[in-house]
């Protein structure tokens, strides 16, 4: 078996999980703690918590 093989096919989004009010404020630990739970309890453990992803680059790809 390879790194490959062992890579999570899917990543939970959760940069805007944070409560720097940049995305808003209306994420609240009550609410995302079950998500999180959830996540954990079926095996997702990419999580992607990137601000940004070089925006200026962005057009090259």
């Amino acid at each position: 078996m390879t790194l490959k093989d062992n890579l999570p096919k899917i990543a939970l989004g959760a940069w805007a999980w944070g409560n720097d009010g940049t995305f808003g404020n209306e994420h609240k630990i009550e609410d995302l703690k079950p998500i999180y739970d959830k996540s954990m309890e079926l095996g997702l453990n990419l999580w992607d918590t990137a601000y940004v992803y070089g925006m200026v680059n962005l057009k090259r790809f």
